[in-house]
């Protein structure tokens, strides 16, 4: 017996608890996986009853308990996403990697049920019956008889079915097997299907809002019959303003649900360039910490193109502008200017 992690991430290393632990958990599967019953059997019944032809099916059947051990494969799910975290892989790569696994352990017990089934290779049996001009499957080494079966296992699953490797007439246990391995196999088969798409739709989400909402507002543009100048400026204010914030709907969310110190870190290293080399936030920054933070919720990023007029005289105005990047030229009503505000202003 050995430690285990507990629910609330503590290591439990007292004997009475990692004893309840395993018995409630794995020892049924352990069990059932470890215990020679064919062995028994055979010490049990004689080898000369007449039913020993029957009671060597039965030994067989047995040792596919031996398959249970697989079942901690399930423990793959937890070490996947310790190397995601720890290496910052894009979820949609770490889940294509885990379909491709279950795949191939879905594949690897259908071989070997489909081998193991087979009884004999002295009976009618489809390695008996699957032969090239040299010998049958039968006569093979256990590396080729395990890829045949893997390959039945596999062209089952894909729905290709060459009909090259079939069950046998005379064995009903290989046609039942057969047709359950064809059910659960295109089920399997579709599922990784549809989740393969998926992801591809949704690999780069961000990116594919981003495509979306240019869509958006150019048809609207094109429905109110906008000038072309102002429809590259819209254009050009609406992509600095997704790559400043961001298309996601849901980051206001994300934001509100981060506990202050992370919000905190989180906006400075996503604003680093623009909000906090403005000096007058910097010092405010300075006497009331997390400050920025709060603001960069309420601000809401602009691109103004060259020439355009930002605020005019007597105009009534509820925004306070900073300029982040760039000039902003400041004329009286006679045209004479005034003075320039530039970065940081």
């Amino acid at each position: 017996f050995t430690g285990y992690i507990s629910d609330l991430g503590n290591c439990v290393r007292e004997p009475r608890l990692i004893i309840r632990n395993y018995m409630r958990g794995w020892f049924a599967i352990d069990f059932f996986s470890t215990v020679p019953f064919d062995l028994f059997m055979a010490m049990v019944f004689s080898s000369s009853d007449s039913s020993q032809f029957r009671l060597t099916k039965l030994l067989r059947t047995l040792r596919l308990f031996r398959l249970l051990k697989l079942a901690r494969f399930i423990k793959l799910e937890k070490l996947f996403g310790h190397y995601e975290d720890a290496l910052s892989i894009h979820p949609s790569i770490v889940r294509m990697v885990k379909l491709a696994v279950t795949m191939l352990f879905i594949a690897h017990i259908n071989g070997c049920l489909w081998f193991g089934i087979s009884g004999g290779l002295d009976d009618d049996t489809w390695p008996n019956n699957v032969c090239d001009p040299n010998q049958c499957i039968s006569e093979m080494g256990r590396g080729d008889q395990y890829m045949a079966s893997v390959y039945w296992a596999f062209t089952t699953m894909t729905t290709v079915g060459y009909g090259d490797i079939t069950p046998s007439k005379s064995s009903k246990t290989e046609m039942v097997v057969a047709m359950l391995s064809m059910v659960l196999g295109t089920t399997v088969f579709a599922h990784v299907i549809t989740a393969v798409m998926g992801m591809v739709i949704n690999f780069d989400p961000a990116q594919r809002q981003t495509k979306q909402a240019l869509v958006q507002l150019n048809d609207y543009m094109k429905e109110k019959r906008l000038p072309t100048a102002f429809r590259r400026q819209l254009r050009d204010h609406y992509k600095h303003f997704l790559e400043v914030t961001s298309v996601l709907s849901q980051t206001q969310g994300l934001y509100d649900q981060m506990p202050t110190h992370l919000r905190i870190a989180v906006v400075k290293k996503c604003f680093q360039h623009n909000l906090y080399t403005i000096p007058l936030l910097k010092r405010c920054e300075a006497h009331f910490h997390g400050l920025i933070a709060q603001l960069a919720l309420l601000m809401k990023p602009a691109r103004i193109a060259k020439g355009a007029v930002v605020v005019r005289l007597n105009d009534t105005q509820r925004n306070l502008f900073f300029v982040v990047s760039g000039l902003v030229h400041v004329y009286d009503p006679n045209g004479k200017l005034l003075r320039t505000a530039v970065d940081g202003q």
